[in-house]
């Protein structure tokens, strides 16, 4: 942040100007150690961003923090020192929310907090997990192993996203030609019909009655139609993203049969990867347990976490602690079990998070099987009903003319 300043230096000159800082408080103490007295000191209002409006869109994304923590890997891996890795940054990126972000830090980095200090102004940007692998970094003065860490499990993030998102294209890709050629064929090929079978004084079946009757109602009140879906939409939406809604939504989504599983194991693999870069880091297992609850999104298995972690504050061990939550399976206990008798749990938990990341790809393909073809049989049933309710009465009129 920016303050435009009025002060007196030691010769009781009066000198103006402007100073960056994380705070005024911080501003005002950098200035009287320039031995300046202060007359008055004001923030200097800045435009609203694209990014702070939309941060869906225009904000850091998950992309975009790979990215960073990849270069200071490599930066600091030369034996470049933080501050100057971070101003080359800075300068050679093409984004402008991340520059804010880097020009932010930069000078709180150079007010004297440390960096994990200077990241965590920045909870929008910045999850629990780096900023908890950040101060441990710090801690151990191993920067740039940490960030290699970081962009290895963000990574398998991001590739595990494309893949569901691959997944889900050809089934929404179908349901959009769907509703294309059924909209195409009831505002003009029915309307185009329906003046042939008047002019001959067709016999119309009951399934063209049915179609004439719903494109009549679609054109009469289309725009309601359309109004009343936009607004349930955008009211379920929002309700989604309150926490009764968001709590419900996730419940739910656990309780289908096939999208269930897909969730389970999805978030038991990014527990156990999430507990495997913690361990390896040296972080006391209470605070794993901490960050897995504030890291993981599901609230079904955030729940769950937080109860197991209340077990584990109160003497229990591990295995016992997640045996008691019936979201996690009994490979899961099991895998942990052997890791505590052995001393061998990251190595167990490594072993566990590549499995249910197999897992996770394996029942997205199932489920991908079992879509396709009911998309298929959906949308053909559709246009078949159409193309039916068409073609039927024009045998009545061949047979007329004939």
């Amino acid at each position: 942040m920016r303050y435009k300043y009025v002060a007196y230096n030691s010769t009781g000159e009066e000198t103006a100007g402007v100073i960056e800082a994380d705070s005024q408080e911080r501003a005002e103490e950098l200035l009287w150690q320039s031995n300046l007295t202060i007359s008055r000191i004001s923030k200097i209002a800045t435009a609203v961003s694209l990014d702070e409006i939309l941060p869906t869109i225009f904000g850091v994304k998950r992309q975009d923090l790979v990215t960073f923590s990849r270069d200071m890997a490599s930066l600091i891996g030369s034996g470049i020192p933080l501050l100057q890795a971070l101003r080359m940054l800075r300068d050679q990126t093409g984004k402008a929310s991340l520059r804010r972000v880097l020009v932010e830090i930069l000078t709180s980095l150079e007010s004297g907090n440390s960096f994990s200090q200077s990241c965590a102004k920045h909870p929008a940007v910045f999850p629990p997990l780096f900023l908890r692998l950040i101060e441990i970094g710090e801690e151990i003065g191993s920067l740039e192993l940490v960030f290699r860490q970081i962009t290895n499990h963000y990574e398998k993030e991001l590739l595990l996203g494309a893949r569901i998102r691959g997944a889900l294209t050809y089934p929404i890709m179908v349901i959009l030609l769907a509703i294309s050629a059924i909209l195409i064929m009831v505002n003009f090929v029915v309307p185009a019909m329906m003046g042939l079978f008047t002019e001959f004084k067709a016999q119309l079946p009951l399934v063209t009655r049915i179609l004439i009757a719903v494109a009549g109602l679609l054109k009469t009140y289309g725009p309601q139609v359309s109004v009343g879906i936009a607004l349930v939409s955008v009211l379920t939406y929002v309700y989604l993203k309150t926490p009764t809604g968001k709590r419900r939504k996730d419940y739910f989504f656990m309780g289908m049969p096939v999208v269930g599983q897909i969730v389970r194991k999805l978030n038991i693999g990014r527990i156990a990867r999430t507990m495997v870069i913690m361990q390896r880091a040296g972080v006391p297992l209470t605070e794993i347990l901490k960050v897995l609850v504030q890291t993981t999104q599901n609230i079904a298995f955030k729940e769950a976490l937080t109860e197991v972690e209340k077990a584990v504050r109160q003497g229990k061990l591990l295995s016992q602690a997640f045996g008691s939550q019936p979201l996690f399976t009994p490979l899961l206990v099991q895998m942990i079990s052997v890791g505590e008798q052995t001393g061998r749990l990251e190595t167990n938990m490594e072993t566990l998070a590549n499995y249910y990341e197999q897992e996770t790809d394996r029942a997205i393909n199932r489920a991908t099987e079992l879509i396709e073809p009911v998309m298929i049989l959906g949308a053909g049933g559709l246009v078949g009903f159409i193309a039916v309710s068409i073609i039927t009465p024009m045998y009545g009129i061949i047979n007329q003319i004939e």
